[in-house]
């Protein structure tokens, strides 16, 4: 019986970049090959066609001593074979982990600082009191404060569901609360067209907010009772929404 490498081979040398890769991994992928080749019995390689010859020898059987070197010899290409395919396995699984590191470096490389993702909008913030602002909660009722930045992508793309929020609310007073000055905050606000009551700059962390945007709903007593994170989902728009009765 007759088992080609040649097809293995060829998946092995394409599972491995030509270029890009590490020094260390081009010289295993080098070493590999001409190990896989050197080991070859004479006559293995023949017009370009890599094959273990497991074929028996003629009247193998009627020599014992021709039969068992026969057997010996194809016993040694299978096992050669599963060396060659166990390398190959885990060149491609260390192939595989640099790539996931790679673009793990990519991606934190080109996150913006101060940008936050989508995260869970329920915070253990819910419950406390609420910074100072000098923002007379009572005379409010209710009051919104959206801790945003003109810097912040995620604000922009939240733009949007902010309109729908002032447009539709009647009874709960919005303070956009931004750490640039009053004049560029305002700048911003009117190009995103988001018309709230009041603006405020403040620096973000002293509200405890870590990441842009953030919505924190505040009772007339000054504590906090709702508290969403980063570009929210449906279900949580519909959440403030509900909360703001809009």
């Amino acid at each position: 019986m007759n088992v080609s490498l040649e097809l293995f081979l060829r998946i092995l040398l394409r599972s491995l970049p030509r270029e890009g890769l590490p020094e260390s991994l081009q010289e295993t992928k080098t070493s590999l090959l001409r190990n896989a080749l050197t080991e070859m019995p004479t006559g293995a390689y023949v017009h370009g066609v890599l094959t273990v010859n497991c074929q028996q020898e003629p009247h193998s059987s009627t020599n014992p001593a021709l039969a068992k070197q026969t057997a010996l010899r194809n016993l040694q290409m299978i096992n050669l074979a599963r060396k060659i395919e166990f390398i190959a396995n885990v060149s491609i699984i260390i192939v595989a982990m640099l790539l996931v590191i790679v673009l793990t470096k990519q991606y934190l490389i080109r996150t913006t600082q101060g940008e936050t993702p989508i995260v869970d909008s329920r915070q253990s913030r819910i419950g406390s009191k609420t910074a100072a602002l000098n923002i007379n909660w009572s005379q409010n009722g209710q009051t919104l404060l959206l801790a945003i930045s003109s810097t912040c992508r995620y604000c922009t793309e939240s733009a949007v569901f902010y309109q729908r929020v002032v447009n539709g609310n009647t009874n709960t007073t919005i303070v956009a609360v931004m750490p640039q000055t009053a004049d560029d905050a305002r700048k911003y606000l009117d190009d995103q067209k988001i018309r709230v009551n009041e603006i405020r700059q403040a620096s973000l962390e002293s509200l405890g907010v870590t990441g842009t945007p953030t919505l924190i709903l505040v009772d007339g007593n000054g504590i906090v009772t709702g508290w969403w994170v980063g570009k929210l989902s449906t279900s949580q728009e519909t959440d403030v929404l509900h909360r703001l009765h809009v």
